[in-house]
């Protein structure tokens, strides 16, 4: 488990220690909140999903968790009502090497990487898609129009474009090994570039382009399901 710990210490955007004191028991058998838990495993190692909403109206939207041995990673939802939000499960995984969970937020979304060596990778930003043969994994962060880009090396463990702001992707397109996002109103393409590790402007794309879409479209996310355990459900 050191790995995890160790892991979660340098990428985790939230601040682990202080949440941790939270006790999850209370909330099982509080008629109050409904309690979705499921166990996940990447590799050999396992670790448990926890998706709790107020059964009532609530301050609090959705308390989402994730259980490392007896350590947890808590991360809140407030005043979030109509959006998405909680923990949610992919139908189909894209990695070999781990398994994926998205956390929905309307301020602060996360992608987390379950390695199947044990190390949890924590991410700025839900909507993500995975570039399988560049083991890389894009994420971008949404906040009240606020975008930013984050990718990941999930082989080699190491950020491969450190997170910067970014204009607002209508679109993602791939070309070989690069990656184009289109905006509205605007000609041209913006390119991420992996040499000089930022995202330029280009008039034009290097080669035909293919549509990539994100890993979950949190749009036709139902109401019903955020915070709950059909999210869980894979």
């Amino acid at each position: 488990m050191k790995n995890v710990i160790t892991a979660i210490a340098v990428f985790a955007t939230a601040i682990f220690a202080e949440k941790a004191t939270i006790n999850l028991d209370v909330y099982k058998n509080n008629k109050n909140f409904i309690v979705a838990q499921v166990p996940i495993k990447a590799g050999s190692h396992v670790f448990t999903l926890m998706n709790i909403k107020p059964a009532l109206k609530s301050d609090t939207t959705c308390i989402s968790a994730i259980i490392i041995d007896k350590r947890k990673y808590v991360l809140y939802d407030i005043g979030a009502e109509g959006s998405p939000c909680g923990l949610f499960t992919l139908k189909q995984q894209p990695l070999r090497e781990g398994t994926i969970v998205l956390k929905a937020s309307p301020s602060d979304g996360k992608t987390f990487i379950f390695l199947s060596n044990g190390k949890l990778v924590s991410l700025p930003g839900a909507d993500a898609f995975v570039d399988t043969t560049g083991k890389n994994i894009y994420c971008v962060w949404d906040n009240d129009k606020h975008f930013r880009l984050t990718v990941f090396d999930y082989k080699n463990m190491r950020v491969t474009v450190p997170t910067t702001d970014i204009a607002q992707p209508a679109a993602w397109y791939s070309s070989g090994m690069s990656y184009y996002f289109s905006v509205n109103g605007e000609k041209g393409y913006y390119s991420v570039d992996m040499i000089a590790k930022s995202v330029v402007k280009s008039d034009e794309a290097d080669g035909a382009l293919t549509p990539v879409t994100y890993l979950m479209d949190f749009s036709k996310a139902s109401a019903t399901a955020c915070c709950g355990m059909q999210a869980l459900k894979k």
